[in-house]
């Protein structure tokens, strides 16, 4: 029945995060060209689906100095959009990672007269596709008050910091994870007296991640990463007993993203993770009697351990970053006791446990 909650919960969640209204006309967008063809006929952004793009939206083009092409969408995808431009006014403006604006606007109006070929000059007969002459944008007249208002912000495109985007050269990242509850207990052995103890759990994970973004092959979409985790677990049963439990490991994972590049900022990124390592493990168990008497027995030992999770990560433009991950988790524990026979005490501990943490890309 658990199963069934989470995988409900989760079809929820991801079927809500592409769930956008789309843009109305006039309606405009900070945009990063990630990449043009050849001829420049075709443009790929980093805006799509989530941002209330929809194939056939056709839309202005333009930066500080005015319109520079417009286009129709032809293929889209949650955070990307490719574009057919079918009005080129100025080719140069096109170039690879810069910033420009994106104005929502109504269909050109397409000629009658199929005869019409395409060649490269700037009138409206010369368009990529034929339009009719009112379909044509003064390239001194045509932005509005309003707009060129817009694009004072954009004086120094190297300065702009959109809302969403990509990370570039930024493939190293620290991070944490946490899990922590600190409760107290407190006993009332009637003429006994009383006894007090601790029930908590604390899990410390830092780590150093390794990003494959730049690549242009599959390992863009992984990462490694090393890192090392504490643990520890105290209880407190009813007579004032009180065991506890640390762990002291280091270890490496592994992680897949997907839902957005791994590079992202301003967008959820899903990730599966595999993590394992090994380390030391300590359990020390103080027996405290209802007359005061208390004795301690001290274990040490080896462990390993492994995980695999699911979980969400989220940058902003400076690179400060939020995740969480829900993962089942497995550990072993091996100590050598002395006993008759001299074999060694075993112990697993497994189950499901949720990590929030921050981190740091650079």
């Amino acid at each position: 029945m658990r199963n069934i909650i989470f995988n409900y919960l989760l079809f929820v969640f991801l079927g809500s995060a592409f769930t956008v209204n789309a843009l109305e006309v006039d309606e405009k967008l900070t945009i990063r060209l990630l990449n043009a063809s050849t001829t420049k006929k075709t443009l790929l952004i980093n805006r799509g689906l989530e941002d209330g793009l929809v194939k056939g939206d056709h839309a202005k083009l333009f930066d500080e100095t005015g319109v520079f092409a417009r286009g129709v969408i032809v293929k889209v995808s949650p955070t990307r959009s490719v574009w057919s431009l079918y009005q080129l006014i100025r080719p140069d403006a096109i170039e690879k990672s810069s910033i420009a604006n994106l104005k929502i606007s109504t269909p050109v109006k397409v000629t009658k007269d199929k005869t019409k070929m395409l060649s490269p000059d700037n009138k409206p007969e010369s368009s990529l596709i034929p339009l009719s002459p009112e379909a044509y944008d003064d390239p001194n007249t045509q932005l509005t008050e309003e707009e060129q208002k817009d694009l004072a912000s954009l004086e120094d495109a190297n300065i702009v910091q959109p809302m969403e985007g990509v990370l570039t050269n930024k493939d190293y990242e620290w991070y944490s994870l946490f899990q922590f509850d600190g409760m107290t207990s407190s006993s009332d052995l009637a003429e006994n007296g009383t006894a007090t103890g601790t029930n908590s759990t604390l899990n410390i994970r830092f780590g150093i991640e390794k990003y494959f973004s730049s690549m242009d092959n599959w390992l863009k979409n992984w990462s490694i990463d090393l890192f090392g985790t504490y643990s520890s677990k105290e209880v407190s049963v009813l007579e004032g007993s009180q065991s506890i439990i640390s762990n002291l490991a280091f270890g490496g994972s592994i992680s897949f993203h997907h839902i957005s590049p791994a590079n992202s900022f301003g967008r959820l990124i899903g990730f599966g993770n595999f993590s394992f390592g090994l380390g030391r493990s300590e359990d020390a168990f103080t027996i405290q009697t209802i007359g005061n008497t208390s004795t301690t027995q001290l274990y040490e030992g080896s462990m390993n351990f492994i995980s695999l999770g699911y979980g969400m990560k989220y940058y902003t433009f400076s690179g400060i970053g939020f995740r969480a991950i829900a993962e089942f988790y497995r550990r072993g524990e091996t100590y050598d006791v002395d006993t008759v026979s001299q074999a060694p005490f075993s112990r697993t501990v497994q189950g499901p446990r949720f990590q929030v943490g921050l981190s740091y890309r650079w």
